[in-house]
């Protein structure tokens, strides 16, 4: 009976992944595994492809390249230090953060980063929409210096708390953000070149908009709006 119930528990465990914490230092080594901090991958686009559903991504201080992922496996990415030490760089080239491809995709988590000079263009993954970050879920996150050439200059289709919002662009709609959800959030500075210089079309709760440009009053109340364009101070 015992022989049974053990290969029964092997049978059940074998196809499930144990959750595992992974580690990535900007100037660690090359060549480590991510299983300790004295292994720790050097970029955080490595240790995203190789982590499993539950994971965590443990970042620590430095300036890291842009990241995709878009299966909406449950990965948390979380800095060690906060927004102020631990950023990824558009460079003016490219999106920080490709979290998704739908407004469903909201599983992954990103954690106290600042995403800067990220660009969406008709040649990125998803096209010109979200220049800082595309789809996922951001918290205690600074947007800054981002730009899309459509929709959502700094995020879009993505769910934000706690995040701060500023000096992002959007040639169309939603200078801030796009077709997102946004909780205790900060936006300022924020420009679109037709509708929504704070954020278009979104859910905003509890946040605090300024000199976004251009502003108009809500098409209807409550905290959903439609071509949200609100300056209130």
């Amino acid at each position: 009976m015992t022989r049974v119930a053990t290969i029964a528990l092997a049978a059940m465990t074998a196809g499930t992944a144990m959750a595992a914490d992974c580690y990535v230092d900007a100037n660690a080594p090359s060549g480590g595994d991510g299983q300790s901090w004295g292994t720790a991958y050097q970029s955080i686009q490595t240790a995203l492809s190789a982590a499993n559903a539950n994971d965590t991504i443990i970042v620590t201080n430095g300036t890291y390249a842009p990241i995709t992922r878009t299966d909406n496996a449950s990965i948390t990415i979380r800095s060690v230090n906060g927004p102020a030490f631990t950023f990824i760089n558009g460079n003016g080239a490219t999106r920080c953060a490709t979290l998704g491809s739908n407004p469903m995709r909201t599983n992954i988590v990103l954690s106290g980063f600042t995403l800067a000079n990220g660009v969406a263009n008709s040649s990125s993954r998803g096209g010109a929409r979200g220049g800082g970050a595309l789809c996922g879920t951001l918290n205690n996150c600074i947007l800054t210096g981002n730009r899309a050439d459509y929709d959502g200059g700094g995020a879009f289709y993505s769910t934000l708390t706690g995040c701060t919002l500023t000096g992002n662009t959007a040639s169309q709609y939603g200078g801030g953000s796009s077709y997102g959800t946004l909780n205790n959030c900060t936006l300022s500075g924020n420009t679109a070149n037709r509708h929504g210089g704070g954020a278009y079309d979104s859910t905003l709760d509890n946040c605090n908009l300024t000199d976004t440009t251009p502003w108009f009053t809500p098409t209807n109340s409550g905290t959903r709006f439609f071509k949200v364009e609100v300056r209130l101070e």
